[in-house]
């Protein structure tokens, strides 16, 4: 019986690790080219980017970041939407009479 309750945890523990599983559509390698840059790979030429805003340029970036991030998913998959992978990033702010814009472009990578 413990033996039985071991193996269960174990499947249990192995079924419920989603980091292990990936999610890449296929999309990002079938219609750009790629490239090893520091032991990612990268989309070569091409940008994703988002848009945020909000009463300072933290909550403004947080939401350029996540535009950027779902985007990349519904395109890629949710291997090649991690912003702190991406390449070439770059943000741009403006000031709005509410606040800020953030505009925040990156190639991804995975």
């Amino acid at each position: 019986m413990k033996a039985q309750v071991m193996l269960l945890a174990s499947v249990l523990a192995l079924a419920g690790s989603g980091a292990a599983i990936a999610n890449d559509t296929g999309f990002a390698q079938s219609t750009h080219t790629t490239r090893r840059e520091g032991g990612k790979l990268c989309i070569v030429g091409h940008t994703h980017g988002g848009e945020g805003s909000g009463g300072t340029k933290s909550v403004a970036l947080t939401g350029a970041i996540n535009a950027f991030v779902v985007t990349t998913v519904d395109e890629y998959g949710s291997d090649w939407a991690k912003w702190s992978k991406a390449a070439s990033k770059s943000v741009k702010y403006t000031k709005t009479a509410d606040g800020w814009t953030a505009h925040a472009e990156a190639r991804p990578c995975k």
